[in-house]
C-alpha cells in the first residue's frame, strides 16, 4: 500500500535536522537560549530581524507558561504569494 501525503510529509519532517540557530538548547538546562527550534535549513533563510522577533515571541510565550508559541508568517512567504498573485493578474 502506498503512503499517504501526510505520511510522506511526516517522514520528511522527522528526517530533517532540527535545532536552534546558535546550536544551543532552546528550553532545557542552564545554557538554554529560548530561541526558536526548527529545521536547520530554515535558519539559513532568516534575517537577523526575523530571528530576533521569533526569539522574542518564544521567550514571551514561555514566560506566560505556554508550551507552544504562535509565530507570524515570514515576510519572505508573503512576498512570494504577492508576486504569484501579480503574475496571475
Amino acid at each position: 500500500m502506498a503512503k499517504s501525503k501526510q505520511a510522506k510529509d511526516l517522514d520528511q519532517w522527522t528526517g530533517e535536522e532540527w535545532g536552534t540557530k546558535s546550536g544551543k538548547p532552546s528550553t532545557q538546562g542552564p545554557d538554554a537560549t529560548g530561541e526558536r527550534y526548527k529545521p536547520k535549513a530554515d535558519h539559513a533563510d532568516d534575517s537577523p530581524q526575523q530571528t530576533a522577533a521569533e526569539t522574542r515571541t518564544k521567550r514571551s510565550a514561555g514566560k506566560r507558561g505556554e508550551q507552544y508559541a504562535k509565530y507570524k508568517k515570514p515576510a519572505k512567504r508573503q512576498k512570494i504569494k504577492s508576486a504569484m498573485k501579480s503574475r496571475k493578474a
